[in-house]
């Protein structure tokens, strides 16, 4: 295995910032570099931030019904406070946030050769079929 990789407590090998504490290890581990295309996304209407920043207390309400997504007030109002932020960004947003979400949703796969993630999430990426 190549030296720029970690080895965490559990003897795997992982890109060396995942090894530093156990909410980054599980996160590398579960969700960084892996494509997202849940019931989220339908729920926040294909998460196009203007129609998410322009829901209502009854979309909240259909939210708190709707069983494809985690049901809590707090995550539903904080999604679309993010859009409202997300929509107030204007010419903020640049090329290093960019490439953080698009390695985060997997769009690249940024794992380092030699962790143990790289390959599952090249396989979820190419299995990865893009919701319409």
């Amino acid at each position: 295995m190549p030296s720029a990789t970690g080895i965490g407590a559990d003897g795997i090998h992982r890109c060396p910032w995942a090894i530093s504490a156990p909410e980054y290890q599980l996160y590398h581990d579960k969700e960084w570099g892996r494509p997202v295309g849940d019931g989220f996304r339908r729920a926040f209407a294909g998460f196009d931030p203007a129609a998410a920043a322009a829901f209502t207390d009854d979309d909240v309400a259909r939210l708190l019904g709707d069983p494809g997504i985690v049901r809590h007030r707090g995550k539903i109002l904080a999604t679309i406070g993010n859009a409202r932020a997300t929509c107030g960004c204007g010419s903020f947003v640049g090329p290093t946030t960019v490439y953080a979400a698009m390695q985060s949703l997997g769009v690249v796969n940024d794992h380092l050769e030699g962790c143990h993630f790289r390959a599952a999430c090249d396989d979820e990426r190419r299995a990865f079929t893009r919701p319409r």
